[in-house]
């Protein structure tokens, strides 16, 4: 049901810390549950052998969830990095706000040639005229970001 997950309030940088508060307890409750297979073999509640396997199988098991919250954790990560880079790309001066232009590719996805029903003679038209677009629209967007030889920015805020 939306809106009943906790995760969906929590801002990211406080859930990536609930992770590592998670991947704590994890590891104390493996190392709880090891001590206790430990005690039980030591005064003969359980033999050798059932104390290595219970052993063996609490130690992956803590494994699998510290790997599960890490991966949680390393995906968090990566998405807050790439917000944080998409927001410095974004350059203000005064009232003009320059903002990069998105990375497109000129491939047309296989899903959207599937749905349209469209032949490889047809994808490659459409990715040709892609490229061509591409061609026409570089140059103007490397004039808008400075990119340009003769681009001077202070001239460009003056005309406005």
């Amino acid at each position: 049901m939306p809106g009943t997950d906790p995760q969906e309030a929590m801002a990211p940088r406080d859930l990536m810390k609930e992770y590592e508060k998670q991947m704590a307890v994890v590891s104390l409750k493996a190392c709880e549950e090891l001590a206790q297979i430990a005690r039980a073999a030591h005064e003969g509640q359980i033999g050798p052998e059932q104390a290595e396997y219970l052993s063996g199988q609490r130690l992956e098991l803590g494994m699998i969830r510290l790997q599960f919250l890490d991966s949680l954790h390393q995906i968090l990560d990566d998405k807050i990095q790439k917000e944080t880079k998409q927001q410095s790309q974004v350059q203000s001066s005064g009232d003009t706000l320059v903002v990069p232009a998105p990375d497109s590719s000129p491939d047309v996805s296989q899903a959207i040639a599937k749905d349209l029903e469209l032949t490889p003679v047809q994808i490659a038209a459409i990715q040709a005229q892609i490229e061509n677009e591409r061609g026409r629209v570089r140059p103007l967007t490397r004039t808008a970001c400075g990119q340009s030889p003769g681009f001077d920015s202070g001239h460009a805020q003056r005309a406005v």
